[in-house]
């Protein structure tokens, strides 16, 4: 394992959370998978549940663990405005029943690999040596749910090869890339001169159909738009704008919409959707190998460890999606 490129931090200050992470999911974290290094479907499990756990959004989308690396996530349906009238002894049904609306999603799982090393220095001088295994794997957790968090959104397969982050976002095809393909796109640019404005707002909420808005809707967006829309607000001579500056949490709402702010995104972009109609699809063949073998082990008295998580984004209805791009400063 000569590829170092992407390797933890350890800090004993983290150990007790994850410890607790680790007792909830209750992963077998003894070092012996077995001459493939492959989980045990259980612990496989186990595992992305510690990366949904305790985390932002993550656990806010809808997910999945499937069996295979490639296949189809099925949705379903019935439609609207299909009740009728219904009188006694009188059969009106019939050849007016409703047919479920069946679609399929197609998935491809794609591997990631996290590589780390540890020394053994540093194991000796460490007084949770005795269950560093245990401890390790949720650090390993707590650094694959951030990845994937940022992939989920920022993924891009065609990703300019001049980009420093290149390798990473490579990997697959994000939502922010997804729906800007096949979702609604309002373009910021030809709204209020191209100047932040509630009218983008409004004109991304009409972009999608009347049928799919609902309450669970939510604004998403980064930490700068966030920040610069509550700028914009309290420079207004409103009670909304006092809640702007005022409010501890991020409880502001437009169009009685919650915001999500989501680390990495992109400041010129918004999505408005459902967080439930954005998935991501686990693969349980997950592998987590470590060696003490090989010249650099012996040389540098380390540990390397090697984790290969496999998943892929997808969204269940593209339909009721929207983004705004060009969104443009205050």
């Amino acid at each position: 394992m000569k590829n170092k490129k992407h390797k933890l931090n350890l800090d004993l200050q983290f150990f007790a959370s994850n410890s607790e992470i680790i007792n909830k999911a209750a992963v077998n974290t003894g070092g012996d998978y077995g001459t493939s290094g492959l989980l045990s479907p259980a612990d496989a499990e186990s595992f992305i549940l510690m990366i949904q756990d305790e985390s932002t959004f993550l656990n806010r989308m809808d997910s999945e663990n499937v069996g295979r690396k490639k296949g189809s996530i099925t949705k379903l349906g019935v439609g609207s405005r299909l009740m009728r009238n219904h009188e006694e002894d009188t059969d009106g049904i019939t050849g007016k029943e409703v047919a479920p609306v069946i679609g399929n999603v197609p998935y491809e799982c794609k591997y990631m690999t996290l590589g780390t090393s540890i020394t053994e220095e540093w194991l000796e001088q460490n007084k949770a040596k005795g269950n560093f295994e245990e401890l390790f794997m949720g650090e390993i957790a707590k650094q694959v749910k951030v990845d994937i968090l940022d992939l989920a959104f920022n993924g891009d397969e065609q990703a300019d090869s001049g980009d420093p982050d290149y390798e990473f976002l490579k990997l697959n095809d994000g939502f922010v890339k997804q729906i800007r393909a096949k979702g609604h796109v309002v373009d910021g640019a030809t709204i209020a001169e191209g100047k932040f404005s509630k009218d983008m707002f409004y004109a991304l909420r009409r972009a999608i159909p009347q049928k799919y808005r609902t309450s669970k809707f939510k604004w998403i967006c980064s930490d700068n738009t966030y920040t610069d829309l509550c700028e914009y607000l309290s420079n207004r001579p409103t009670s909304l704008g006092d809640i702007a500056i005022t409010k501890a949490d991020n409880s502001i709402t437009i169009l009685q919409t919650g915001f999500e702010t989501i680390p990495n995104f992109p400041d010129d972009v918004i999505i408005y959707a459902d967080p439930k109609n954005l998935k991501v699809v686990y693969f349980l063949t997950i592998e987590h190998r470590k060696t003490t073998e090989g010249k650099e082990a012996i040389y540098q008295r380390k540990r390397f460890y090697a984790t290969h998580v496999a998943v892929d984004f997808v969204i269940k209805e593209v339909n009721a999606t929207g983004i705004l791009i060009n969104r443009g400063d205050l």
